[in-house]
């Protein structure tokens, strides 16, 4: 596939370059700062890239850092390294930034700009709603959510009592990486733009000690790509990753009552050309999710279900 405009060596250093702007720009003012670095020894039994290679080892570090000043001004950034491409779904140089943001607060308002992972949903690992952040799902992580990139975002926030409103532009691009089987006589080629000016979000949210929703509206380009197959580009041994304008509207609902716990999620996604071309388009559907969780003092169970309805179904 075609490198992605946001990867390289560059991108890592950029956190700890905002982080140091802000120090420097207001030094006779800063309240603290902190850097955290972890480093370890992996060993996987096989990559994520639908390939046979394995085992792997390999170092992996992460660095974080922190930087809080007088004003209400702070900036926070971490990133991962490793030696191998493989680690890192074949990034090379094998350094990538998840988040590299500056914030302001002031009494009911916050704002945030850069590169920020911005989860929303409150069910637990499907989430219908969550449509802000990009998964790297080739990343030899042991977590799920280490997967998760934040896009180049603006985020305001308006708080009061139990009460907030979000708004969320994403100018810059930011798509998921999955791991694809290859073709023989055939290459993938990424349509993915580095643009998104048309995306942005809006939230509404309640949240209090027995029971917490929101509201919430979602449009741009998906993150998650589409594979196009028309004859056209296979017979120029092309198979085309494009990423179709969405619009998604959401809701979700948790609810505490004595030991159980009710965390429900749904979206309708109005996916642009559903059902328009059986080689090349994405159909409009509706996700929805129910989990039941039971606590039973220091252990608890959780069991989960999920619905899916696509409209304009070509067969």
């Amino acid at each position: 596939m075609k490198n992605s405009s946001w990867r390289g060596t560059p991108y890592l250093a950029l956190p700890f370059l905002l982080v140091g702007a802000v120090g420097l720009a207001r030094a006779q003012n800063v309240i603290s700062t902190g850097l955290t670095a972890k480093a370890s020894l992996n060993t996987w039994s096989g990559t994520r890239t639908l390939d046979d290679a394995g085992p792997i080892y390999f170092p992996f570090i992460e660095l974080e850092g922190d930087a809080k000043v007088s004003g209400g001004w702070s900036a926070h950034a971490d990133g991962v390294a490793t030696s191998r491409t493989v680690v890192l779904g074949h990034v090379a140089p094998v350094a990538v930034p998840r988040e590299a943001y500056v914030s302001y607060k002031s009494g009911p308002l916050r704002m945030r700009l850069g590169e920020q992972n911005i989860s929303w949903g409150r069910a637990d690992l499907i989430n219908p709603t969550d449509n802000l952040t990009a998964r790297k799902f080739t990343w030899l992580v042991p977590d799920d959510s280490d997967q998760k990139v934040g896009p180049f975002s603006l985020s305001t926030d308006w708080s009061w009592g139990d009460h907030n409103l979000q708004f969320v532009w994403q100018p810059l691009f930011r798509h998921d990486d999955l791991p694809l089987p290859p073709v023989s006589g055939f290459q993938y080629v990424d349509l993915g733009r580095t643009t998104s000016l048309n995306a942005a979000a809006i939230r509404y949210d309640v949240s209090n000690s027995d029971m917490s929703w929101s509201l919430s509206y979602f449009q741009g380009p998906s993150k998650w790509p589409t594979l196009s197959a028309h004859p056209a580009d296979l017979a120029a041994s092309r198979l085309n990753l494009n990423y179709p304008f969405e619009r998604v509207f959401g809701a979700d609902l948790e609810r505490l009552m004595g030991k159980w716990v009710v965390r429900s999620e749904a979206a309708y996604n109005l996916v642009d050309g559903s059902g328009s071309d059986p080689l090349g388009s994405r159909q409009s559907f509706f996700l929805g999710v129910l989990g039941l969780e039971r606590n039973f003092g220091e252990w608890s169970a959780y069991g989960e279900t999920a619905y899916r309805h696509t409209f304009d179904y070509l067969d």
